[in-house]
């Protein structure tokens, strides 16, 4: 446990304040804990580990570098919890929360902030979700939500706010999700570009839930948003 923790990153050093590639555990928590880096490689780094449950709720990372949050591959047979004022600061086009071809049970991320001025806020391409993704209750997001190809069980966005600048907010072609999609309940969406919600191929096997009425765009544009569902 590392609930409450302080990491910073020393001098010169380029790994991770917090490296736990490949680690296995039953349960990981870092509720409340703070950490800054300033290295590419993620200033909380969980690339191809294995856990039953990992709960960051409260915690506040930032990276001047890359990633806050570097989870590529990782396997977590619970849920991930980044909830509960949950801060993440990156920059680059790894993302500040990158869960590219991760699986998890649940991913609960419920009021958490996201930034990135230069890439996506999250960035989950082939992601797999058995239960649900939560993105909802004043979750935000500075810079694209990446669902890519990506396979979920449930996408509830309910009151959830994404802004992008230089794309989609949520871009999100090929994704496929098992039984429901919510955007909807005050979500609200700005983006830059062709479309702010890029749902192109995207497969829902239950419903669809979009209320566009939060959704806008900037620049020259066709349309708030595309999408081809089947």
């Amino acid at each position: 446990m590392l609930d409450g923790s302080r990491f910073g990153h020393p001098a010169g050093s380029h790994n991770p304040p917090v490296d736990a590639a490949r680690f296995t555990a039953p349960v990981m928590t870092m509720r409340g804990a703070v950490a800054d880096a300033d290295t590419p490689s993620g200033a909380v780094r969980f690339l191809g580990a294995h856990l039953g449950l990992l709960d960051c709720d409260e915690a506040r990372l930032e990276n001047t570098s890359g990633p806050a949050l570097h989870a590529e591959f990782l396997r977590v047979d619970h849920s991930v919890f980044l909830r509960d004022g949950f801060r993440a600061v990156g920059v680059g086009e790894q993302g500040t929360v990158r869960f590219a071809y991760a699986h998890l049970g649940r991913l609960a991320c419920d009021g958490a902030r996201l930034e990135n001025t230069s890439g996506p806020a999250l960035l989950a391409d082939g992601l797999r979700v058995d239960r649900a993704v939560f993105l909802r209750a004043g979750f935000r997001a500075t810079g694209a939500v990446q669902l890519v190809d990506a396979h979920l069980g449930l996408l509830d966005c309910d009151k959830a706010r994404l802004e992008n600048i230089s794309g989609p907010a949520l871009y999100a072609d090929g994704l496929r999700v098992d039984r429901a999609v919510f955007l909807r309940a005050g979500f609200r969406a700005a983006g830059a570009g062709h479309s702010v919600l890029a749902l192109n191929g995207v497969s829902v096997k239950g419903s669809l839930w979009l209320d566009t009425s939060g959704v806008t765009r900037s620049g020259r544009t066709t349309g708030p948003w595309s999408a081809s569902t089947g």
